[in-house]
């Protein structure tokens, strides 16, 4: 808890008060979201233990929580401090900024920063472009992203699994759902591995595509992966096919789910369908498919 971290720190003997525990106090207040109380450690903490200098990782934390608010000047107002008070901004500062200019669409904001990043020959990796790229995602601009995409792969940094799920993601939204499946073929090629991500944006609309066949590829491969995804993911494919009358290879993608270790009570087998619509659930959540078979065939 914030308060039992806030406490510790507090009771630290003074030569055990360093940056470090510092920066621990920082993250706790952070990951709690209880930003008026990092914002005043920050302030309050360094000017009374002289052993506590803040570090870039630092700043860092605190720029972290400001990009979460829309209104980024502070973000950049601390930025400035660091600098004036001799600690550099590094990559991971921009990373941050950019990511908060993006996620609030402010891709106008976000110019700045890249061009704060080449003032300080900062060099962008693959976390800055995914950044770009989910921003003109969000934006609309898919012709844009697509161009960008093929720029990483040409010049670098190379593009990885995040890059082509943001893609996928742009494609599935705007309907291109072959474009998204080739996109999905093409990432071992691109020597990227889908993951939870990838499935999570593809899924949902191959099941509304009706392209059952797909999906239930989709979902061999992510148990054949042992890739972890959402419980709903799955669940939106066996409630299709059961709806298709595809009743065995629904009761097998849940068999294979729950040897998985994905919850019998919330992966199941529907027991009815109406027209186009999966009805309520089985009462035997805790059975396998072989002994729901068993209980209805005594």
């Amino acid at each position: 808890m914030v308060s039992h971290a806030a406490a510790t720190f507090h009771d630290l003997p003074p030569q055990h008060k360093s940056t470090m525990t510092f920066n621990a106090l920082l993250s706790s207040y952070a990951e709690a979201g209880e930003f008026d109380a990092l914002a005043a450690a920050f302030k309050e903490i360094p000017a009374s233990n002289p052993s506590v200098v803040p570090s870039v990782h630092s700043y860092n934390i605190i720029l972290h929580a400001l990009c979460n608010k829309p209104d980024l000047s502070a973000a950049l107002d601390t930025v400035a401090l660091m600098e004036k008070c001799g600690v550099l901004p590094d990559l991971i500062t921009f990373n941050t900024l950019l990511n908060g200019f993006y996620n609030h669409g402010r891709l106008d904001g976000a110019g700045k920063v890249w061009e704060m990043m080449k003032e300080r020959n900062i060099v962008p990796d693959v976390k800055s472009y995914n950044a770009k790229l989910r921003g003109l995602v969000a934006e609309g601009r898919i012709e844009d992203a697509v161009a960008l995409l093929e720029t990483m792969e040409k010049d670098g940094p190379r593009p990885d699994t995040v890059s082509y799920n943001e893609l996928i993601r742009a494609y599935c939204k705007d309907g291109r759902l072959e474009e998204a499946k080739n996109l999905y073929e093409d990432l071992a090629k691109n020597a990227c591995a889908s993951n939870r991500g990838t499935y999570h944006a593809l899924m949902p609309c191959v099941v509304k595509a009706g392209e059952l066949d797909y999906a239930l590829k989709c979902c061999y491969e992510i148990f054949s992966k042992k890739c972890r995804v959402d419980c709903f993911v799955l669940q939106e494919v066996v409630n299709a096919l059961v709806t298709a009358s595809r009743m065995e290879d629904a009761a097998k993608v849940v068999e294979l789910g729950w040897k998985n270790n994905y919850p019998r009570r919330i992966l199941k087998m529907p027991c009815a369908v109406e027209g186009d619509k999966v009805l309520e659930e089985t009462d035997g959540e805790d059975s396998t498919p072989e002994e729901q078979e068993e209980h209805e065939n005594p």
